[in-house]
């Protein structure tokens, strides 16, 4: 082998090397699901907390909810989990998902060849909340109910991965705001059945 060929030969080999690096460079880590493992648990005069969903997703624009890792009312269900306890010998808590939607929603831009010059935020995500918390046990009753909105825009060069981490972003606020507000009202009506 000449060694011009060599030189052809070795840099054919460094193409399809480095070609294939680029094949197996990994794909940006997902944002995991919004955590509540740190928080505290408030302690029911219960012997059961129960999850019910009531939310009916569509599965079908304008929604959206349903194509990222985590749902709004799945991260109720793990909240529910976390912050929530039975400790009593009788009695239930139910935790009720009413709504737990992401909405995207267009945005109008600059139309013609002037819209090409800028980036503009084309694309919002509308997410709701509303969960209520109902007791019933030893001849009392007591709830409370949360209503929490967020919303997050994106621009019109927004990658797949950019749409992820801004979908997390609003999930974040909105169980932020959620748990606040559910905290809140717990102490507020249902103190009388806290331990």
């Amino acid at each position: 082998m000449s060694a011009a060929s060599r030189h052809v030969a070795l840099a054919l080999m460094a193409v399809l090397a480095l070609g294939l690096g680029a094949c197996a460079t990994a794909a940006p880590p997902q944002p995991g699901p919004v955590a509540f493992a740190n928080a505290a648990q408030v302690r029911f005069d219960a012997a059961e907390v129960q999850f019910v969903d009531n939310y009916r997703p569509t599965l079908a624009p304008p929604n959206v909810e349903h194509q990222f890792n985590q749902t709004p009312a799945a991260a109720v269900r793990d909240w529910t989990r976390a912050r929530l306890a039975a400790a009593g010998a009788s009695g239930v808590v139910r935790v009720i998902v009413h709504d737990a939607s992401v909405v995207e929603v267009k945005l109008p831009t600059r139309p013609g060849f002037g819209g090409l010059l800028y980036d503009e935020q084309d694309t919002r995500y509308d997410g709701a909340l509303e969960v209520s918390i109902e007791y019933s046990g030893q001849g009392r009753t007591a709830q409370t109910r949360s209503r929490v909105v967020r919303t997050q825009t994106l621009p019109e060069s927004a990658t797949l991965n950019q749409r992820t981490q801004v979908y997390s972003q609003l999930m974040q606020g909105l169980m932020d705001d959620f748990d606040r507000q559910m905290q809140a009202g717990i102490r507020q009506y249902m103190g009388a059945v806290i331990r």
